[in-house]
Formats: C-alpha cells, structure tokens, sequence
C-alpha cells in the first residue's frame, strides 16, 4: 500500500493486515491518514474496473428474449377465495388448467367474451345474435323445435331470436314447419365460420404455452371447451340480453 511507503507501523500492524476501527483510532495521525487514502484509493480502482462490466451486464439485458406469464393461471377460484368456503387447495396440472380455462369462458364472462368474438371477426354483430349464430352454425339441419330443447327456450322465444338474424340477412325466412331445418344465408355462412374461427382460435392462444399436441387430455379438453363456447345447450339469460344490445 503505496499511502503508508516510509510510514513506521506499530508493533504487530502490516499494511496487509488491516486493522479494526478501534485499532485505527489508537494510531499515529500519519499512519491513520496512510491507511484512510489507501483503502479510498482501492476502493476507487475496484468501482472504475467494475463499470464497464455493469454496462456490458446492462446491454446484454436487452438480448433476453421476453417470454410473456400464462394468463390463464392468474385466474382465482370463487370458491377457494370467498368466506365461508375459502380454503387452501391441491390440484393436478390438468386439473389446474381445466379450472383456469373454464374460469374465463364462464357464464359471468359470456357477453364479454362473445363481443370479443364479434369485434375479432369484423362482424358488427350483437352479442347475443353472436352466441344465436354460432348455435345455429354447429347444429346445421336442425329445426326451430329442437333448437329450442335444446336450448331450453321456449318456442316463441326462439322464433324473436332467429327473426333479428333473418332480419340482418343471416338467416334464410323461418319456415312454417317447425321441424324443417333453419338455414343460414352465405353471409350467415361466412359471419359463422369467422365467429367459430375466432372462438376456436382464443382457446388455442390460452393454452399454447402449455403444448395441447403433445397431451392428449389436454387437447381433449380444449375441444370441449371449443365445442361449449359455440354449440352447448347452456341457456342465454340475461348477460347475454342486456339493454341496447342491437348493433347501431
């Protein structure tokens, strides 16, 4: 240490050895002020060496390929968040992902998620005349009577539902019988395959991290779900017939 060069040191006390700071104020002013500039000046060296390799550390940040965090497992369980059912749980992974896919596709969510549907397809498209088309769509042959069972609609509730879609073009004029099949146009056609595409589509971006190719219970499920966004016989109620749901 160049700052104490000629500098006699007590008994005991090397420039190597360092010293404690109660030994340091019982030494001599010289060599005090000897070993306070030598260590400054260390420590100056060891932060200007070490600078450029924080840089260096900064700049290669940059290059880390940015992977984005599942959107699906952030999604909490009612039943496990709120008193008095609120509890800890342990799940398998399919059962995990079941829970989080089902979560975003529920019946709280559907008006949101079929106007999603909707303004992904460029279809301007109300909600609840989306959730109608799609229905229609997967059931093709099917009449007014078995749509309505099947959709647990009464029958003159059904015929109000499918005359908005005639009316904007989508479906041919309901027939008389009502067994005899409903048909949709060939913009009614087209409206459907993009509704389908989209909705078909949002699953699969939900699980592409989790590889539903290479597990077939995976994929299983994915195409359940697929199948119940678009053609279940879940009920419409009223999230799907809020106030001022017709498209302008």
């Amino acid at each position: 240490m160049t700052a104490l060069h000629g500098l006699s040191l007590p008994h005991g006390l090397t420039a190597a050895s360092g010293a404690s700071p109660a030994v340091l104020d019982r030494l001599p002013a010289a060599v005090h002020l000897g070993y306070i500039t030598g260590f400054a000046t260390s420590l100056q060296t060891v932060f200007l060496v070490g600078v450029p390799f924080g840089a260096l550390a900064f700049a290669l940040s940059w290059t880390i390929k940015d992977i984005p965090l599942r959107t699906t497992t952030g999604t909490p369980d009612p039943a496990d968040t709120l008193a008095p059912t609120s509890r800890p749980t342990i799940r398998t992974s399919d059962q995990e992902m079941e829970r989080a896919l089902t979560s975003l596709i529920s019946r709280e969510h559907r008006r949101e998620i079929y106007q999603h549907i909707a303004s992904e397809a460029g279809v301007e498209i109300a909600p609840r005349d989306a959730w109608m088309m799609l229905r229609v769509g997967e059931h093709p042959g099917w009449g007014r009577q078995d749509l309505a069972k099947h959709l647990h609609l009464t029958e003159a509730n059904m015929d109000r539902r499918l005359g908005e879609l005639v009316t904007s073009g989508y479906l041919q004029e309901l027939p008389a019988d009502l067994s005899k099949p409903v048909t949709l146009t060939e913009t009614g056609q087209q409206t459907y395959q993009s509704l389908y595409q989209v909705a078909h589509d949002r699953i699969e971006r939900l699980t592409a991290d989790w590889q539903p190719e290479q597990h077939p219970h995976l994929r299983a499920l994915v195409t359940r779900l697929i199948h119940q966004l678009a053609a279940s016989d879940e009920r419409p109620d009223r999230e799907l017939d809020a106030a001022g749901d017709r498209p302008g």
